[in-house]
């Protein structure tokens, strides 16, 4: 690679130069550079042909032996090479092969793709010589086949994870069987969706009834620690404390199953119950404070009587000892609205009755006036000259009719 970094330095100088004189040894630079142009190109081209044949891997692993191919491309490829094959052509020296760009281009990028490659390889080697876990390679060995499904890797990859259901089947024979951490995640890989070949489903069947076993037992042994619990918050009266516990017992007895007549449901049915009991006088006991309050409010604002009186009949419903401060001024309130409204009462009535006395009073002398007029008519038909005259008299004169 020195050979050309060397060799273009020279042909750059030359061209940056302001001696253009054909020299023989700028002869012997454009052999040279056609030479190591033909040799690029026939690297390029067998790279080409492992890419043609999807070995991607090994087509990378070709470029980058010494010396690397790609940087070979890159010092050949040097800015002023168009001005250096003018130059040839204006001296009628032989021009360079045409380096292949557009295979250097896809190469650069299989191996740009390839990169996390390596690492992965690399990890599969150590853990391969470690003589670590078939779990931990097959891991390994599935993101190397989704990285470069090319590598031919699904082959080896089929293989690992035939061994790793036999090593799972060998495992459930052990203690294994009976540890549910290690069936929850057996669960868990068996039904991950990169297998290659999927695992017999008698066996993921198998390890899933024993799972939901191991976790009833589980969900069992927590059950019993929650209802030793609720029993000590009762006897200890830490209402608080039941409530928290309560949402996991009824979660824990839905994992589990249990029936009504289990040890355990039933041990759990007194702490319960007293729960429930406690719950409902809170609750009794917040709605007579929400009666009282609102009865104090409707005081406090001098409300109707009548919802005065309706508030007050609901606290009493409640059967709580009513306080007696509030009771009293309730029933002064009561009392004294009581008494207004019977005061209205005599009055609305002492004024129906006036009123109706002057109706009959004004009907009386209407009636009197009127009897009166029809006297006086009747008189004045036959009486004498005189006395009709007298009562005319009377009518302009009412002093006169007074007398008389």
């Amino acid at each position: 690679m020195t050979d050309y970094q060397q060799l273009v330095a020279e042909i750059r100088s030359f061209l940056q130069g302001t001696d253009m004189t054909m020299t023989d040894r700028f002869r012997e630079l454009a052999e040279a550079f056609g030479k190591a142009c033909q040799e690029v190109n026939e690297r390029l081209a067998r790279t080409d042909k492992f890419l043609r044949k999807g070995l991607r891997t090994e087509a990378a692993h070709y470029a980058k032996e010494e010396p690397n191919l790609l940087e070979l491309v890159g010092i050949l490829d040097f800015q002023e090479l168009a001005s250096f094959k003018e130059t040839l052509i204006f001296y009628r020296i032989t021009e360079p092969p045409t380096l292949q760009l557009e295979i250097a281009t896809e190469l650069n990028q299989v191996i740009r793709e390839l990169l996390p490659m390596e690492d992965l390889l690399r990890q599969h080697r150590q853990l391969a010589l470690s003589r670590s876990p078939l779990q931990a390679r097959l891991r390994v060995i599935r993101q190397i086949a989704k990285v470069d499904r090319t590598s031919g890797i699904s082959d080896d990859l089929s293989i690992f994870e035939e061994a790793r259901v036999q090593e799972i089947e060998a495992a459930l024979k052990g203690p294994l069987w009976s540890q549910s951490e290690q069936i929850l995640e057996l669960v868990a890989e068996l039904e991950a969706k990169d297998w290659n070949t999927p695992p017999p489903p008698e066996l993921i069947q198998k390890i899933r009834a024993r799972a939901v076993e191991i976790g009833r037992e589980k969900a069992r042994a927590e059950l019993q620690q929650v209802v030793e619990q609720l029993n000590m918050a009762m006897d200890h009266g830490d209402l608080a404390r039941g409530q928290d516990l309560r949402p996991r017992y009824v979660d824990l007895l839905s994992r589990t199953e249990a029936s009504p007549r289990d040890p355990l449901v039933r041990s759990a049915q007194r702490p319960l119950t007293w729960l429930k009991q406690l719950e409902r006088l809170q609750a009794d006991e917040r709605r007579f404070q929400s009666a009282l309050s609102e009865l104090q409010a409707a005081l406090d604002e001098k409300a109707d009587p009548e919802e005065v009186a309706r508030l007050y009949h609901a606290v009493q419903d409640l059967g709580h000892d009513f306080p007696t401060r509030l009771e009293n001024r309730c029933r002064k309130y009561l009392h004294r609205a009581d008494d207004s409204r019977r005061w209205r009462e005599r009055l609305i009535l002492l004024s129906v009755f006036l009123v109706g006395l002057i109706i009959l009073l004004a009907l009386v002398g209407y009636l009197w006036l009127k009897s009166t007029n029809r006297s006086a008519e009747s008189l004045n038909g036959r009486c004498p000259p005189a006395v009709h005259l007298f009562t005319s008299a009377a009518k302009r004169h009412p002093e006169i009719g007074y007398f008389f």
